[in-house]
């Protein structure tokens, strides 16, 4: 129904209006089955990714897998107490990033198993170098209400940045997400220019679980991209 299945909605569709407005064919809720590739000349063909775990032996160790994935545990232990797994083998999320911040875990937690540490999956940003590109980190608005959260939904147009204007990519927004309660930060969703750079400011939000007002007041140089982010939240709370 959507491109790129799982991102906000509004990300999504506007994506899809600049892909349009650069003469670029959108095809949603198509069978694939139903194109005919020969009028193409070359086809790029994503179907997602899987674990590689065959011919590694697991199976003489008796190490459990569920769907060609390694189990582990919090720590990233797997069923064998001395053999750990990080990466794709072992998660779901599979992102170089996630990977190696996985990796670390489990090289502490093997170095020094007196002291484990969790592996940490509700705070992983996810970039996508489309252009414009986009980044996201946390509850999509979609999420957070499927979860019964009472949201704020906080947006800003790049339109409205000098920096975007003098770069001459105008197109996107951040769009963020709070609880109406607390006001803590829940979520993230950026399409524009350095989308993928920005995202990190709102993942440090979000890990130390910061409150719109603490990042609407913090101080961002001018003219910059990154002065959306507390625009964004400064415009929705009339600040």
């Amino acid at each position: 129904p959507q491109l790129l299945p799982g991102t906000d909605k509004e990300i999504a569709k506007k994506l899809e209006t600049v892909f349009k407005k650069k003469g670029i064919k959108v095809a949603t809720n198509t069978d694939a089955k139903n194109l005919d590739p020969s009028h193409n000349d070359l086809v790029l063909l994503c179907v997602g990714r899987t674990p590689v775990t065959e011919d590694l032996g697991l199976d003489k160790l008796g190490i459990k897998l569920e769907k060609g994935r390694i189990t582990v545990d919090e720590h990233l232990k797997t069923n064998i107490s001395n053999i750990y797994a990080a990466g794709d083998c072992a998660s779901k999320t599979m992102l170089a990033h996630f990977a190696a911040y996985q990796g670390c875990i489990a090289a502490e937690n093997i170095a020094d198993p007196s002291h484990l540490k969790n592996s940490n999956d509700s705070n992983i940003p996810n970039c996508i170098f489309t252009d414009p590109e986009i980044g996201s980190v946390g509850l999509t608005e979609e999420e957070a209400k499927g979860k019964d959260i009472d949201i704020r939904v906080h947006k800003f147009d790049f339109r409205a940045l000098g920096m975007a204007r003098i770069l001459d990519e105008t197109e996107g927004f951040i769009k963020t997400i709070s609880d109406k309660k607390t006001g803590e930060i829940l979520g993230a969703s950026i399409i524009g220019a350095r989308a993928t750079e920005l995202i990190g400011i709102l993942t440090l939000a979000i890990q130390s679980r910061l409150l719109v007002s603490q990042v609407a007041d913090t101080i961002l140089a001018h003219p910059t991209l990154s002065e959306g982010i507390t625009s964004a939240l400064k415009e929705e709370h009339g600040l």
